[in-house]
């Protein structure tokens, strides 16, 4: 084993002249792949800068050039021998020096020593137990802070690692939180359950459809009562009002949540094919609630056929009004034209 300088700082790395001839030896080429990858490896982690780990392995035999079993006068001479070539008094190289008190001589000590001896059996180092000392890889930049710099990059370094992971998991966790595997609100599920009655006309669907949270969430502008009075007037036949009291089901249709007057009136724009009607703004919500549409109505049915005891089914008469009503979003057919006769 001898000395070779690395290509980054000052520190030396002692390579067995033995490793290096494995690659040189006939082999499979499965033993050859592996063996090139264990090399490159080694010389990755001795030539980077900023080593992830390092792990001395001390072998006292192989720095003294010896079989391993070899006898008294054998270490004795070899030991001999190494002081003339890197002993400080016959070198002055600092690096051989380096050498000498770090490798050569403790290797003596762990094969002639009995306490550097038992050391060395129970740990390996003639010294004793030895530490692993590991890091972590940074970029140059990181390395080489002062000042503002420096401040700047803690900050970000603080920000990447732990704010922003923080931040994404409140998010999803409050996401969650609120949303079903169907990315339903739960609030709509509790609106549903507590509107589907087994008495629920088919005709009367559509009042329960638009309660749903994800419909209420629909901002209503003070510049949406003009632009939906036209759509009001186009689809008034189609909104369940008794003709004999126009004036008060008009104004009782009026006072509801305006979000659920948008959203009847938006609905029932699609089922009437007059949704080129709309205003650009209104248009934005119309799309919206076609959007979510398909997933609410899944989950209308869903909470229509749900087994409910005594007698362990649902409920048929909801369930065909959702149906209908499903065909008539799909098909743009308004309600009236389906014949209920359920």
């Amino acid at each position: 084993m001898s000395p070779r300088s690395r290509k980054y700082g000052s520190t030396f790395c002692y390579v067995r002249s033995e490793q290096l001839g494995l690659l040189n030896r006939r082999a499979s080429p499965q033993q050859l792949r592996l063996r090139l990858r264990l090399f490159s490896g080694r010389l990755l982690i001795n030539t980077n800068p900023h080593k992830l780990y390092k792990v001395d392995v001390f072998e006292p035999f192989s720095i003294l050039g010896l079989e391993h079993g070899a006898t008294d006068f054998k270490i004795k001479k070899a030991y001999r021998r190494l002081s003339i070539q890197y002993h400080p008094d016959k070198n002055p190289d600092p690096k051989a020096h380096n050498y000498f008190v770090e490798y050569i001589s403790k290797a003596y000590q762990a094969l002639t020593d009995p306490i550097s001896r038992e050391n060395f059996k129970k740990y390996g180092h003639p010294d004793g137990r030895q530490g692993l000392q590991m890091g972590i890889a940074l970029p140059q930049f990181l390395l080489n802070i002062d000042g503002t710099s420096g401040a700047v990059n803690l900050l970000g370094i603080v920000g990447i690692c732990i704010i922003l992971p923080l931040v994404m998991a409140v998010m999803y966790l409050s996401i969650s939180s609120k949303y079903t595997g169907n990315y339903v609100l739960k609030h709509t599920l509790s609106a549903y359950f507590y509107l589907m009655k087994p008495s629920l006309a088919p005709s009367k669907v559509m009042d329960a459809f638009i309660k749903a949270a994800e419909y209420m969430e629909i901002p209503v502008r003070r510049s949406d009562g003009e632009p939906l009075q036209r759509p009001f007037v186009l689809v008034r036949s189609e909104l369940n009002l008794d003709f004999k009291n126009i004036k008060q089901e008009q104004a009782k249709f009026w006072k509801q949540h305006p979000a659920l007057v948008k959203t009847e009136l938006l609905v029932q724009a699609q089922l009437n094919c007059e949704s080129g009607c709309l205003s650009p703004s209104l248009q934005c919500d119309f799309r919206r609630i076609l959007e979510v549409a398909p997933r609410l109505l899944e989950e209308l049915m869903k909470m229509a056929v749900l087994q409910r005891p005594p007698h362990g089914h649902g409920w048929l008469r909801p369930a065909i009004g959702v149906v209908e009503l499903s065909k008539s979003i799909i098909q743009v057919v308004f309600t009236s034209a389906l014949s209920f006769s359920y």
